[in-house]
Parts: C-alpha cells; sequence; structure tokens
C-alpha cells in the first residue's frame, strides 16, 4: 500500500471518529440546572408584561463626544408621546452608552430614565458600573420601564448620574411606547 493510500485511509478514519463525536454529543444534550442564588427575588407574574401592542418606537442615537460634569445630566432631548384614550401605556426605554476621560478612583455612572419629569424606577438612578479611572472609555446598558400610564400627552426622558466628571463617547436609545 502507497503512503498516500495509507494517510488517506487514516484521514477518513479520523473524519469517521470525529463526526461521531460530533453526532453523540448533539444526540445526547446534557441537562443544565440552574444554580438558584441565594436570597434571589422571585419575580411575581404581576411583574411580567405580556400582549402589548407596539405602537411607536424612537431611536435617539449620537457621538458627542462632549464632557460632562458630575451628577444628573440629560444626554438627549426630551421625547413627547401621546397615550390612546381607552388605553393605559407602558414605556420602555433600552439605554446604552459609553464614557472616558475620567481620572478619579470609584467614581461610578448609571442612567435615570424620567417620565413626566418622575423617576421611571426606584432608585431613579441605577447605577451601572465603575468609571475607569486611567482614562479609558467603557460602556453601560440599562432597560427602565413604566405601565399604567394614563391616556394623554407625556414626556420620557435619558439623563446619565456621574460620581465624577467623564466625557460622554456615544449613545443610543431606544423609547417602546405599548398598550395592551
Amino acid at each position: 500500500m502507497s503512503k498516500s493510500v495509507k494517510l488517506g485511509l487514516v484521514l477518513v478514519a479520523v473524519c469517521v471518529i470525529a463526526g461521531a463525536f460530533v453526532a453523540l454529543s448533539a444526540a445526547s444534550p446534557k441537562a443544565v440546572q440552574a444554580t438558584p442564588v441565594i436570597g434571589a427575588k422571585t419575580v411575581p407574574l404581576t411583574d411580567v408584561l405580556a400582549n402589548r401592542k407596539l405602537l411607536a418606537s424612537t431611536i435617539s442615537y449620537g457621538s458627542p463626544w462632549v464632557n460632562l460634569p458630575a451628577g444628573q445630566t440629560p444626554i438627549d432631548s426630551p421625547l413627547t408621546f401621546k397615550c390612546p384614550t381607552g388605553h393605559t401605556c407602558t414605556v420602555s426605554v433600552e439605554q446604552f452608552a459609553n464614557f472616558g476621560n475620567n481620572f478619579t478612583p470609584n467614581s461610578r455612572f448609571g442612567f435615570c430614565s424620567t417620565l413626566d419629569g418622575f423617576g421611571m424606577s426606584q432608585p431613579v438612578c441605577s447605577y451601572q458600573g465603575e468609571l475607569l479611572s486611567d482614562g479609558n472609555f467603557i460602556g453601560g446598558s440599562m432597560t427602565q420601564n413604566a405601565s399604567g400610564i394614563q391616556p394623554g400627552l407625556h414626556t420620557v426622558q435619558t439623563s446619565v448620574q456621574l460620581d465624577a466628571a467623564a466625557q460622554l463617547g456615544i449613545y443610543s436609545i431606544t423609547y417602546r411606547l405599548y398598550t395592551p
């Protein structure tokens, strides 16, 4: 038998064994059992909003590369929407932003969404992480929701909360309006 024929047979055998291994792995998946987190809150069914109809969505985004002071600062313009008569509404706000040029250790950043001037969730500004103190940029994201909104005109806006001054690099915010 020539060397090329022997090499070919070895390659075929390796392929058959590898194929069998892949097939057996796919055919008998292992059950994954989640380990409960001690003290974790179980979400009651009343906190789950199902079968909502999307009425509108708006995306606010930019790359302003502006310096922001410590404290709470709006990062986009207020958005006005109308909850239709005869319905209550739900607003969902998905936020992402990145921050840098901070040199103060142990400084946090977070998102704050307001509906008609009041916080959409408690705490109003939820910290997402710690700013990097070496000047590099770090990003974070969060979703905030408010339901049971009465018919009429309402305004929603996103701000950031910073423990120390930092630069806002880019941001993207998606606002969604739903009815039951």
